[in-house]
């Protein structure tokens, strides 16, 4: 069985702090994980000195699943929430086979 996956590649603005980012990622989490669509959700983060990037990978069951969470106004709360913090931000979707 395939999936799709929702991926979020997020630079955070310069001095944004761990605690900050920390938090960002909880929240974000939380939300995300309110909307059906997701079958599960997961973030890294880069910790290396001078970075300030964080990638959050959202997994969805098809493409229609992946139509309706974008365009939730969840989603849409969770762009707005971080857009403040965010320097850059790039997204990418692709099918994963289900291991």
């Amino acid at each position: 069985m395939c999936a799709i996956r929702h991926e979020l590649v997020i630079r955070f603005r310069d001095g944004s702090t761990d605690v900050e980012i920390d938090r960002i990622i909880y929240l974000v989490k939380r939300m995300a994980l309110k909307l059906p669509e997701v079958r599960e959700i997961a973030f890294n983060r880069n910790h290396a000195a001078g970075y300030s990037q964080a990638i959050m990978m959202v997994t969805l069951d098809d493409e229609a699943a992946l139509e309706r969470f974008t365009a939730h106004p969840v989603y849409d709360s969770i762009l707005r929430f971080v857009a403040p913090m965010i320097e850059d931000i790039s997204a990418d979707d692709y099918v994963v086979r289900d291991t």
